[in-house]
């Protein structure tokens, strides 16, 4: 359709230029052109005709003059002047006194412009018809490129305006429509997975919030058979009891302190989706002996070998000091729980990677394999309790991760024991400096 619309330009555009014809030369013009040769002193073109091509030569064949380019001089003299060579009615050899001029009369029965200003751009007819078409083909593919592509840029805007609608989490952005086939396919994948999005984030908004219940319920459940523990303990602690006695009393107590706490950072996790932190700078070596204390008075009761090792002096860490006790208080319950009555509980502390690292393990059955798939990734509630852990691995790594602190979890190679590794960043000498710093000033 667009070479034939060009080719009914070009058709107009020559009719319109007034094309003919050129007759050719009579024997009569030939003769009076020659007669102008002889007796002119100077050839040139108004001498013989503005169709013709001349040169002039000297009698040994040299170029002199011409309306021709001199490298077809030597051609010429070959074809038109040398004995022996064929001759052509429309070339015209005049021998002068002191030269010799060869006329070329061209454009016998050739197509011309009847416009003088155009034969002499345009000599060829033919030539300028094709440079015509060519230029209203290039014209023609501009104009048809800007239009396709802004046509194209319009529907790519459908695509853009989905992908940002998604991007904002507007899934209930309708997807609109193209009239181009290929961008509306697009379109249409683009709104299934839209609503296979906002299908899934309403499965698992109702999982989060029926997870959010389930919590809140299982606080509530344990804080009635809490209170009777404590109260019980308590009048406990009132009668004749002996030392040994007193100090399992004191660990039930302590026990159902720490689970009391769990249960109020089990709230303040539902009601708020996190803990409320109160970090503070202490040296890593305090909360070491903290928890190496507290680790051994939970053992002692399935009496169970604590092996502690490691030191790191002059180490201090930004940390919540309750809150992280309550993290490790829960690994170590696992540990407790996990490993054989009469068993070894290895607790370590080291600096690896700019990091303080404690590592707890126990020499029990080990995490098992769907755990430790998980456990580079999410690691929800359900799969702990699950796998046998209990929620306070869940709610222990959650602490960690608060802290900016890594949580890893592993098995020992050779025992098969559980290792839990508790990685946190150490506050660099400016900062210690700068509270100590503060505490100085505060007492003066």
């Amino acid at each position: 359709m667009l070479v034939l619309a060009l080719t009914l330009s070009v058709y107009i555009a020559v009719d319109a230029a007034d094309i003919y014809m050129l007759e050719p030369f009579s024997d009569a013009v030939k003769r009076r052109m020659i007669q102008n040769i002889q007796s002119a002193s100077v050839i040139n073109s108004q001498t013989i005709s503005s169709r013709a091509r001349f040169i002039m030569y000297n009698p040994d064949g040299d170029f002199i003059y011409g309306n021709v380019a001199p490298e077809e001089a030597v051609d010429w003299w070959t074809w038109y002047v040398d004995p022996g060579t064929a001759t052509n009615p429309d070339v015209l050899v005049i021998m002068r006194d002191n030269d010799i001029c060869v006329v070329n009369l061209v454009g016998t029965g050739m197509r011309v412009f009847r416009s003088e200003s155009l034969r002499r751009l345009f000599p060829n007819p033919a030539i300028a018809i094709c440079l015509l078409f060519l230029l209203m083909l290039a014209g023609a593919t501009a104009f048809l490129s800007v239009r396709m592509s802004r046509r194209l840029r319009r529907h790519m805007h459908m695509l853009t305006g989905v992908t940002e609608h998604v991007a904002a989490q507007n899934l209930d952005y309708v997807t609109p429509a193209s009239t181009l086939f290929e961008v509306n396919q697009v379109l249409v994948s683009m709104e299934k997975m839209r609503a296979a999005l906002q299908d899934s984030l309403q499965t698992q908004w109702t999982a989060e919030q029926e997870r959010h219940q389930q919590l809140a319920a299982l606080a509530h459940d344990i804080q009635t058979p809490l209170t009777t523990v404590r109260g019980n303990t308590e009048l406990l602690q009132l009668s004749m009891l002996s030392e040994q006695q007193a100090r399992y009393a004191c660990y039930i107590l302590q026990g159902a302190e720490r689970i009391e706490m769990c249960v109020a950072q089990l709230r303040e996790v539902v009601t708020a989706g996190g803990l409320a932190l109160q970090p503070e700078i202490v040296e890593a070596s305090v909360v070491w002996d903290e928890l190496t204390a507290t680790l051994r008075a939970m053992a002692e009761v399935r009496r169970i070998t604590v092996k502690s090792s490691g030191s790191c002096p002059g180490v201090f860490i930004r940390v919540d000091r309750e809150i992280l006790a309550r993290a490790f208080w829960n690994v170590f319950t696992n540990a407790v729980r996990q490993s054989p009555e009469g068993g070894v509980i290895i607790f370590v502390i080291k600096v690896r990677d700019g990091r303080i690292c404690f590592n707890v393990e126990d020499t029990g059955a080990g995490f098992s394999s769907a755990l430790l798939a998980k456990s580079s990734g999410s690691f929800n509630w359900k799969e702990a309790i699950s796998a046998g852990h209990g929620m306070g691995m869940y709610i222990a790594r959650s602490i960690v991760e608060q802290h900016s602190g890594e949580w890893t979890i592993r098995n020992e190679d050779v025992t098969g024991g559980g290792q839990v590794w508790i990685c946190l960043p150490i506050v660099s000498t400016g900062d210690v400096n700068a509270v100590t710093q503060q505490h100085e000033e505060g007492r003066s």
